[in-house]
């Protein structure tokens, strides 16, 4: 088995924003809320997958006290292969195959400042991540870490989110 790591940004300057469109209510303590996140794959070396945005997550989330979020997310990525490689003799030139990720998280926030116009967070989670890479396919299990802060846009009802990730799974060959 080997280890890889992606990480992902959610909102990168301007360029992402209609991306990021994550409209995610401004929740209070006992309130479930929805979210939707636009996904930047900086990959590894490892992976061999090129730098692109790849897709993104869909989820919802409940505010279970005044500085913790539990939420719930089904992602889907698409990520390109980085070119080829020399496969050795008899085999010639071989295209590193694209990557097609499916996974579900369970992840813990922990809120700082929830009430204001900005409010910081730290992210830990785990979940069950499917990569299908051409003729391979494995079920692994996914780890992230992550930054970021809600941004109160139209009162209490939406805020942008914007947060940078670091996955990690113990993946098969």
């Amino acid at each position: 088995m080997r280890r890889t790591t992606a990480i992902t940004t959610t909102a990168i300057g301007a360029s992402l924003l209609l991306a990021n469109v994550v409209a995610q209510a401004a929740e209070e303590v006992g309130q479930a809320y929805l979210k939707g996140l636009g996904t930047y794959v900086f990959a590894d070396s490892d992976r061999n997958v090129d730098d692109s945005f790849a897709g993104g997550a869909v989820g919802f989330g409940y505010a279970l006290s005044e500085h913790f979020n539990v939420e719930f997310d089904f992602q889907k990525l698409d990520m390109d292969g980085d070119g080829t490689f020399d496969g050795g003799e008899g085999v010639g030139t071989v295209a590193y195959p694209d990557q097609d990720q499916t996974a579900v998280n369970v992840n813990l926030m922990n809120l700082y400042n929830r009430s204001g116009t900005f409010s910081p967070y730290i992210l830990a989670g785990l979940g069950i991540v499917n990569t299908d890479a051409g003729s391979q396919d494995g079920d692994d299990l996914q780890g992230q870490l992550g930054l970021g802060v809600l941004t109160k846009l139209w009162g209490e009802s939406v805020s942008l989110r914007t947060e940078v990730l670091a996955r990690g799974e113990d993946a098969s060959d």
